[in-house]
């Protein structure tokens, strides 16, 4: 992610299709910018996107795109209970590209919990 790059696009009304982290060894803290997807959702909100959009391009999006079982990407009944609950917190948070610039937003995803196979893996008291 580049903010010239990706602020140009949101100014012209061009959104990803799904979001990801894009993690690899080049990205990833100390030296990397990308700390997890949680923040790669809330720099695309500080973009334009709602967060509604932001939740579908990492959820129900993926699923259509990779066919994947229905069973996946939902939380009807019987479907497999792997979820994160998030809340979407408010204040300037920073948020910076791959070439280190900095943007500040003013909403953030904060993952409270964890459900792995129905089982809480984390919680946030």
């Amino acid at each position: 992610l580049a903010w010239p790059v990706a602020e140009a696009s949101a100014k012209a009304g061009w959104f990803p299709d799904t979001i990801s982290t894009d993690i690899h060894r080049g990205h990833v803290p100390p030296n990397g910018v990308v700390f997890d997807l949680a923040t790669t959702m809330s720099k695309f909100m500080y973009l334009g996107l709602t967060v509604d959009q932001a939740v579908e391009k990492v959820t129900a999006a993926p699923k259509k795109m990779f066919k994947f079982p229905d069973k996946i990407g939902s939380l009807e009944p019987g479907s497999v209970a792997d979820v994160t609950i998030s809340e979407v917190r408010s204040g300037d948070f920073n948020f910076f590209d791959s070439r280190r610039e900095k943007r500040v937003g003013h909403q953030k995803f904060v993952p409270t919990a964890t459900v792995k196979g129905g089982t809480f893996v984390y919680w946030e008291p």
